[in-house]
Formats: structure tokens, sequence, C-alpha cells
């Protein structure tokens, strides 16, 4: 975000998933962010495309049109704005800006290790026996999984792999 003024830590915590980070985490991740404007008809994401960012809609609105011509619109500061954009990889969308918009760019990368050092939110059921620890990590763990599988970011290995190292 160089040359430009950084958002607010209040303002990255109104997006999903930077809300679980701390304030520390956020300041970290606006030094490696990138705010981008586009203008309107332009396009903001292209579907198909591989490019491992979260984009989130700051300022303006946005159309997305799937491969089947349905089309839906994101406006700024609305509930369907607090999550990124089209987050899918590849692309499951055309974004296009409806009229001027500002976006807040972070590499996936980049915030799934932030999101992974983030503090694990208390479950409400703990019983100070320790296990409602274990099963917040557990939900954090198949959450961050589900999240990757979603993302097709999930490699797992075949299964002569697997044989050659047994049978090794």
């Amino acid at each position: 975000m160089a040359g430009q003024e950084s958002l607010p830590l209040r303002r990255l915590k109104q997006f999903q998933p930077l809300n679980r980070l701390t304030d520390d985490q956020l300041v970290l991740l606006a030094s490696r962010a990138e705010r981008r404007t586009h203008g309107p008809g332009q396009r903001v994401v292209e579907r198909g495309v591989r490019d491992g960012l979260d984009i989130f809609l700051i300022h303006g609105s946005v159309e997305l049109e799937s491969i089947d011509g349905r089309k839906s619109t994101i406006e700024a500061d609305t509930e369907k704005a607090i999550n990124p954009i089209a987050r899918l990889q590849p692309r499951m969308y055309n974004v296009t800006a409806i009229k001027a918009s500002e976006f807040l760019v972070i590499q996936q990368d980049i915030l799934n290790q932030l999101l992974r050092a983030a503090p694990v939110p208390q479950v409400e059921m703990d019983s100070g026996d320790g296990v409602g620890d274990e099963s917040s990590e557990e939900h954090h763990l198949l959450m961050e999984f589900y999240a990757e599988l979603r993302s097709n970011q999930v490699t797992l290995p075949s299964v002569p792999d697997v044989a050659w190292k047994v049978r090794r």
C-alpha cells in the first residue's frame, strides 16, 4: 500500500476473516496488502483465473456474472461485502466495477499464514477441563481444511506414493 493512507484497523475488522486477527497482525497485513481502484465498467476479476488473491470491496459496487449468465451485485458496506469477493480458485465469476470502486487485495497465502497464527476463539461450552480447547482447535483445523478444499488448494498424496513409502 505504498503511497496510500492505510485503512483504520476498525475498518479492517469489518471484514471476515480479518476480524479474527489481532491488531498487530492487522498492522502487518496492511503493510503487505495492496489497494486498487477500478473505474465503472473495468474488469476486477476474470472467471477461470487462479491468482491466489483475496479481494475485499472497500468502496463502490461490483457486479458478479457466473458462467450461466446470472448476475448479482455487491455494494460496499453491506452484509454481502464482508467476505472476499469471488474467493474460490479458479475464479467462478467475472467481476466488473459498476461505479468507481476501491479494493483491498491480499495474497491468500499471507492471509492463511496469519489466520493460522491468530488466536482461536473460545468455545462457549468450555468446561475448563481442557476439552473445550481441544474441540476448538479441531474445529479450527476442520474449517481451515474446508476453506482449502473449497479453494482447490488441497493436495493429497497419490496411492502409489503412499505404497512406495510403505514398501521402503
